[in-house]
């Protein structure tokens, strides 16, 4: 009998991979190096009084374990140990995070240094470049090894090519989640998701970027790989994505609003009424009235570890129109 891997499987099955982005207030990227236990907290290089912290409920703040890739150029490699922090705007109009790299002499300093960044004593190092995490925790799930590696390894050749070492930082991660998309990945500080990444896509989201040229595909390589935007809600992640070609670009702040979410018991839909609001980078304001579902699609094993299928998910965009548009924002 042939190993299963849970992302051969959805790719097969050509599961959707909107809707799927993390949501997450505060990241907190923990630089460690390599084996990471399955559950990232247990992991042994990790003092006791860290796994401790990183266990404690902290509402929205997701902690992460992270190494930069070793194929990479030194100039790409950072040359102190630091934790790296990623904030959600808190505009009401936004497009991302705000990045604090905090410094450490070890990792056994990291608590008191935490503790103080989130009490307001200290505010860190802003960070001024792109961030991109790539999952390759394969004792959480085999596909993100087997997957996430070699296009690691890939990605940090085109990075390198395209002399953009001080660019875009390239970093092997934790489990991010969506293992079943491998490989998959996190750019901060937009917030953007991504899976099932290859090369055509990896150059679609430098060019997106604005690293390379913009690439022969264009935004439907972009499309295909893009598990939504981390600012916004399931539901509108996939009005997000629909609308990109008509947003123009990655320079939009966005606001929205959830006026109704209902779900009926006996299909599993669930329906979300919402407004989504784009202020574009030239001012022009424009909000989206939409109605968006949630569906049981088919059923899949969501990780290789798991024995029986299980219900996916899909979204649908049932009803979007512009309700108003004025060309220069208030």
């Amino acid at each position: 009998m042939e190993p299963f891997f849970c992302a051969a499987a959805s790719h097969a099955a050509q599961e959707d991979l909107i809707g799927t982005a993390g949501t997450s207030d505060t990241y907190v990227f923990i630089q460690c190096p390599q084996p990471w236990a399955s559950k990232a907290h247990e992991t042994a290089a990790l003092p006791l009084r860290l796994r401790a912290y990183m266990m404690q409920k902290r509402p929205g703040v997701r902690f992460l374990l992270a190494e930069v890739g070793n194929v990479l150029k030194d100039t790409n490699r950072p040359s102190e140990l630091a934790l790296l922090i990623y904030q959600k705007q808190t505009a009401i109009f936004n497009n991302g995070y705000v990045g604090k790299a905090l410094r450490l002499t070890s990792l056994d300093d990291a608590v008191d240094t935490l503790e103080r960044y989130f009490s307001g004593e200290i505010s860190g190092q802003p960070i001024t470049t792109n961030d991109f995490f790539v999952c390759v925790h394969g004792s959480r799930d085999k596909c993100c090894a087997r997957f996430g590696r070699p296009f690691l390894k890939y990605a940090a050749k085109q990075i390198c090519a395209a002399g953009a070492e001080g660019k875009l930082r390239l970093w092997q991660v934790s489990h991010i989640g969506g293992h079943r998309f491998a490989p998959t990945a996190l750019h901060l500080p937009s917030g953007r998701w991504y899976g099932r990444l290859d090369d055509t896509a990896f150059l679609s989201i430098l060019a997106q970027l604005s690293i390379v040229e913009v690439h022969r595909f264009g935004l439907d390589a972009w499309k295909r790989t893009y598990r939504g935007w981390g600012i916004l809600p399931p539901a509108l992640q996939i009005l997000e994505r629909n609308l990109m070609t008509e947003l123009n670009g990655f320079n939009n702040r966005v606001a929205y609003r959830i006026q109704a979410v209902q779900t009926d018991e006996q299909s599993k839909v669930t329906t979300t009424q919402a407004t989504l609001s784009v202020l574009s980078a030239q001012g022009q304001l424009t909000v989206y009235q939409a109605s968006v579902t949630k569906s049981p699609a088919q059923q899949l094993r969501l990780s290789c570890e798991m024995a029986q299928p299980t219900d996916s998910y899909a979204y649908a965009v049932k009803q979007c129109y512009p309700l108003t548009s004025t060309g220069l924002a208030a």
